[in-house]
């Protein structure tokens, strides 16, 4: 019972964990730049609104720019490495467990006990 509860947690850390990463890595490659509006009440220098500062830009009377979608790149490094541990790894994993003969497939037998 502890280790199916165990693996279950494993599980849903491992379906959940990369997306912290992933959604860092939009971020870091995404470019957004607040620009003022023309009626903007006070004019202000642009400034980068890629994380938290999308309500700032608004607040001040601007609109945030986004010059470059890091979702893309993203979605490209996510591909290479998918591929790259597929090729690298999986496969030449399965393999060799699909060249191991059919008694190592099968469970031990020994003496059981009533």
């Amino acid at each position: 019972m502890m280790l199916t509860s165990s693996l279950n947690s494993v599980s849903n850390l491992g379906g959940t964990f990369p997306r912290i990463f992933v959604l860092k890595l939009v971020d870091a490659f995404t470019i957004a730049t607040c620009m003022p509006l023309p009626d903007a009440k006070t004019p202000f220098e642009p400034f980068s609104c890629v994380e938290g500062d999308k309500k700032l830009c608004k607040t001040q009377g601007g609109v945030c720019n986004i010059e470059q979608d890091g979702y893309y790149i993203t979605n490209v490094i996510c591909i290479i490495i998918g591929a790259v541990t597929f090729w690298g790894y999986i496969k030449p994993a399965t393999t060799r467990l699909s060249a191991l003969p059919l008694k190592a497939w099968r469970e031990a037998s020994g003496p059981r006990s009533p």
